[in-house]
């Protein structure tokens, strides 16, 4: 009896000890485990057994997925054991497939689908792109836009450099060794283009980058003094005669305007004296005559500056990419008179440079209150001015030494001229400075 007993509780303590070891063999490896029962209860192997997906056993719902929705379209609220398992299966393709447009047939037809304009889609890309780059304030995004749209920057009014007029006194000394800085590195960039007419600049380094003043026949600035000069002469005769080609040819930006409103100031005092002839449109027997009789001081050029303006991918066709400003100063005795010719209307003519008029030496000066100056009166004026040097006749309302009217003036003017060297035109007037006004400079963005 006790030998049974004690039997029993060792099997007791095995079955009972057994769960505690099955859990190291299940999750190690893939041996099948024996079922082991005491006393018609489910051993720890066989609840594991039940806990499969594999044993799951089918179920039915009267929501089915939306897999078998689509499948069994016709049969809405019930599915069968069959049609879930059907649907578990093709899930994964269902899924990716974009489902089927509904076509109704009753009601408003829906409108046809807007057609892609392609040209007004470029059109507010390119304006997005254009605020995008000027809030970024990339410059060369702009400049490859703008070529893009054939607009070239380089065509565009440049900025005007910081040209300076020589200071008098230990104020001015700083202003002027800074002009004269920048004048040797202005020289130096043009010598290294060999942007100098007739000018061999083998050598970049030499006394002549700090002659940018120099009135000698030999400087590499002359051939740029002499076409200066030229220019010069020719818009002063076409404000007097009135010729607007000449003005719109050798004059930009704010000293065009000027020059204009000059001739329009002539060509107001003469209609006033001859309405007749201005009526219909003939050239009335009284003229302004614009003299140059003499140079004070030769034309010297006071200030240079020269910066790249082309900004092109390839070199330019012409010149190259150099931007150069000058200041000169004019100092001459000038006069302009209006004249009245013996012949009257006949006897102006039409010359053969550049549309000037030729007015010959014979014309008689009228004096501004209505009197006429004989010939010989005017020359005696000039040579009489010419001895003094211009003394006493600067401004306009200057008279002689006794006082009498003369229109003789000794003109002195610092003018700003400019040439995009890229372009064959040449030189041009762009503005006007004065020794009474105080330049005021900012430095560029960058």
């Amino acid at each position: 009896m006790l030998s049974a007993s004690r039997s029993l509780c060792r099997r007791r303590q095995n079955a009972i000890a057994l769960p505690f070891l099955l859990p190291k063999a299940v999750g190690a490896g893939k041996h099948q485990v024996p079922s082991l029962t005491v006393s018609g209860v489910r051993t720890y192997a066989q609840k594991r057994v039940a806990r499969t997906p594999q044993s799951v056993p089918q179920r039915t719902t009267t929501n089915p997925s939306p897999t078998s929705q689509v499948k069994n379209r016709n049969v809405p609220g019930t599915t069968t054991a069959s049609s879930v398992g059907a649907g578990a299966a093709t899930s994964s393709t269902k899924a990716t497939q974009a489902p089927k447009p509904v076509i109704t047939t009753s009601g408003t037809p829906k409108p046809a689908p807007k057609t892609f304009d392609e040209k007004a889609f470029t059109k507010v890309r390119q304006a997005d792109l254009m605020r995008e780059m000027e809030r970024s304030g990339s410059q060369l995004d702009m400049v490859r836009l703008s070529i893009a749209q054939g607009m070239y920057p380089w065509d565009q009014k440049a900025e005007l450099m910081d040209l300076r007029i020589p200071q008098k006194g230990i104020q001015g000394w700083s202003e002027n060794f800074k002009n004269n800085i920048q004048n040797v590195l202005s020289m130096y960039r043009l010598a290294e283009d060999y942007a100098f007419p007739g000018k061999a600049t083998k050598y970049r380094i030499h006394p002549q980058i700090f002659r940018a003043k120099s009135t000698k026949d030999n400087a590499w600035v002359a051939p740029y003094r002499d076409e200066i000069w030229r220019i010069y002469l020719a818009v002063n005769k076409a404000i007097a005669i009135g010729n607007r080609g000449i003005i719109a040819r050798f004059t930009a930006y704010e000293y065009q305007s000027h020059a204009l409103k000059l001739l329009n100031n002539n060509h107001a005092i003469i209609n006033k004296l001859t309405p007749a002839y201005s009526k219909r449109g003939v050239i009335p027997s009284k003229y302004f005559l614009w003299g140059m009789h003499h140079e004070l001081s030769p034309l010297r050029i006071e200030s240079i500056r020269a910066f790249p303006l082309y900004t092109g991918p390839q070199e330019p066709k012409y010149g190259n990419r150099n931007c150069v400003q000058v200041l000169v100063r004019v100092e001459t005795l000038q006069s302009l008179t209006m004249r009245m010719r013996e012949g009257g209307v006949g006897a102006i003519v039409t010359g053969g440079g550049a549309g000037e008029i030729d007015v010959g030496e014979g014309g008689r000066v009228v004096r501004p209150d209505g009197s006429i100056m004989e010939v010989e009166e005017f020359e005696k004026l000039v040579e009489e001015a010419k001895a003094s040097g211009g003394k006493g006749l600067a401004g306009p309302g200057a008279n002689g030494k006794d006082g009498k009217w003369n229109p003789v003036k000794r003109v002195v003017e610092y003018l700003v001229f400019e040439n995009k060297m890229f372009y064959p035109e040449g030189w041009y007037i762009r503005d006007q400075m004065y020794e009474s006004v105080k330049p005021r400079f900012r430095d560029l963005e960058a």
